[in-house]
């Protein structure tokens, strides 16, 4: 095993949502609506934050996709989206359901 293949951060980040996002997601159901929304800006900041971080690589003329020093930067911008995601799809987003 090279050492990409040890540092692979997205396929454990993956592995990870997959067993937390149903715990994610019966958590959020038990928030009040003020809550959820809270749950959303805080997740949206983080993320956005990591992607500020991903889209400097790319204008400093890096390719993050394919370069291994970003392994960790990629993996945490696919978590902070899962937790993104999961926030929205139970109504904490911007158009609340």
């Amino acid at each position: 095993m090279d050492e990409t293949e040890k540092l692979d951060h997205q396929m454990m980040v993956i592995e990870l949502c997959n067993g937390f996002t149903p715990h994610d997601h019966l958590a959020l159901a038990a928030l009040s609506g003020e809550e959820l929304v809270a749950q959303y800006e805080a997740r949206l900041a983080l993320h956005e934050y990591v992607d500020a971080m991903w889209e400097q690589a790319k204008t400093d003329g890096h390719d993050p996709a394919n370069d291994p020093r970003f392994s960790a930067v990629a993996g945490l911008r696919d978590l902070t989206a899962e937790l993104l995601g999961n926030a929205d799809n139970a109504g904490g987003g911007p158009v609340r359901r």
